[in-house]
């Protein structure tokens, strides 16, 4: 065996290595693209919380106010 016979090794391991890189490259950008896509679920659901928490909080000052005025209390320091 001669150093000629394994002369395809270094080029074969050359691709190998490429295609490596090239294939972790392609699993870490999905993981990314997919951590992208997954946060604007989550920011979309906290916008429905925020809303349904305005509106309780609108009802819940709604309640305040009408208690406020049926016991004749201010709390504006009048």
């Amino acid at each position: 065996m001669s150093v000629s016979d394994l002369s395809w090794v270094v080029p074969a391991v050359a691709i190998l290595g490429v295609i490596g890189q090239w294939s972790i490259g392609a699993f870490y950008a999905g993981r990314m693209d997919e951590r992208v896509r997954g946060q604007g679920f989550e920011i979309r659901d906290l916008k429905a919380k925020s809303e349904k928490h305005d509106d309780t909080l609108v009802d819940h000052e709604r309640r305040i106010a009408h208690w406020e005025g049926r016991k004749g209390i201010s709390l504006g320091g009048e």
